[in-house]
């Protein structure tokens, strides 16, 4: 079978913290590290592969399915003891109530663009960013820092919800 690669380009991801090895197709599990880490305890993309006994996607496979994501979250869940979240999102409500009703402040939401292929991501949605209140989505997978975005290309993320998760509790 011949590949046209004319149509494939190649993304350079610089690592950091979150995502040390530069994958580009790990959203979720660096979105996840996030989630579960706290003050104390900082949390990598590999704790999480060793929690769940799953492997971070190789680049070029093709990200997660919302049943290995909800599989992931129970594996990691119980291995932290905590109670987690996964539910297609609906807009009757904003993430802020969706995130005090569990009693949390962040949350990682899953979109699809609406691009040829329906290319998925995973960000995390933060009702205080910097400790001052500032709320705000992090991409924790695109560079050395955290990057604020609210925009994946043209569009805003808010528009192209499809899924979140979070763990109860966690502030």
């Amino acid at each position: 079978m011949d590949v046209d690669q004319s149509t494939f380009h190649a993304i350079q991801i610089q690592p950091n913290s979150r995502n040390p090895y530069g994958l580009d197709e790990n959203c979720v599990f660096v979105s996840m590290a996030y989630l579960v880490s706290t003050r104390s305890d900082n949390v990598t993309p590999h704790d999480i592969v060793n929690m769940s006994e799953m492997m971070q996607p190789a680049d070029g496979r093709g990200g997660l399915e919302p049943y290995d994501i909800e599989r992931l979250l129970a594996a990691v869940a119980e291995k932290k003891r905590l109670k987690y979240v996964f539910q297609q999102w609906s807009d009757h409500r904003a993430l802020d109530e969706v995130l005090e009703s569990h009693g949390t402040k962040k949350v990682a939401v899953l979109y699809r663009r609406n691009n040829k292929y329906r290319t998925g991501h995973c960000v995390v949605w933060d009702m205080d960013l910097q400790g001052n209140g500032q709320k705000g989505y992090l991409d924790f997978q695109q560079a050395q820092h955290p990057v604020p975005c609210e925009k994946d290309g043209d569009e805003y993320i808010d528009d192209m919800l499809e899924y979140y998760f979070l763990f109860e509790g966690r502030a």
